[in-house]
């Protein structure tokens, strides 16, 4: 058995954000043999947050206060690849109903997360990454009254500035989703909302920026026309000079 423990400590008011960019560990359906486990504090003697083994990257888990640690274990026999993981502080949520972040990463929660969210309340969120860049948002916690339409409380996203924009995914219920949302451009906005009846803990999700592909692109193809649109005008300028100003003045009269 071999054991290697790797601690994290946010600054103050931050939470740990844990991101596998690579994982590949012999497999079990209950991670029997070789794991990595993630720990909502600063040794193993707090709560797991999960333990991991097979081969899936790109999952994310973020702590619940400033200390998360990580233990990777493996058995005597079988290896593989093992794994290789990001650290990022987020800011906590400070209990904002209505608000704008234009930094990230993020958090955001239901009011009075994780207690019971007041009833008949409306909070607007606005992300907005820089030009260029795109917003991505994980469900990390999801306890909203269910309804099969989401219409009495719920957490709705959209796609841009404001809740007249296309609508990204409407949530309720105690599922928390398992998709990435991402934005086409570089805003989002989070609209959650409760009726004057039940409660439950709320919501949280993490956000981040990432770079846009299609604005990648726009920029390459600018930065590949832009030299030829100065030859090309050159090379016009080289063989049309410009006629004497008389000879301008006379084509326009006629």
């Amino acid at each position: 058995m071999s054991d290697n423990i790797v601690f994290a400590l946010a600054p103050t008011s931050y939470t740990v954000l844990f991101t596998f960019i690579e994982l590949d560990i012999e497999d079990h359906f209950d991670c029997r043999y070789d794991w990595v486990g993630l720990y909502d504090g600063p040794n193993d003697g707090f709560p797991s947050l999960r333990y991991f083994c097979g081969h899936f990257p790109g999952v994310s888990m973020v702590s619940h206060g400033p200390y998360m640690t990580v233990i990777f274990s493996s058995d005597g026999s079988k290896n593989d690849r093992g794994y290789k993981a990001s650290f990022d502080f987020v800011q906590e949520n400070d209990g904002t109903c209505n608000a704008m972040y234009t930094t990230a990463p993020g958090e955001v929660t239901s009011p009075n997360y994780p207690f019971e969210y007041p009833e008949a309340v409306e909070c607007v969120t606005h992300i907005q990454a820089p030009m260029g860049q795109i917003v991505s948002l994980v469900f990390f916690d999801m306890g909203i009254e269910f309804n099969d339409e989401c219409i009495y409380d719920s957490v709705i996203v959209y796609d841009g500035a404001g809740d007249l924009a296309p609508e990204i995914g409407r949530f309720c219920g105690e599922e928390v989703p398992t998709e990435e949302l991402i934005s086409s451009g570089h805003d989002m906005t989070i609209v959650f909302s409760s009726d004057g009846s039940i409660t439950s803990t709320g919501f949280r999700v993490i956000f981040n920026f990432r770079a846009n592909s299609a604005w990648s692109d726009l920029e390459g193809l600018r930065s590949e026309t832009r030299p030829s649109q100065v030859t090309n005008q050159r090379e016009e300028h080289l063989t049309h000079p410009r006629r004497p100003l008389h000879d301008r003045f006379d084509n326009r009269a006629s």
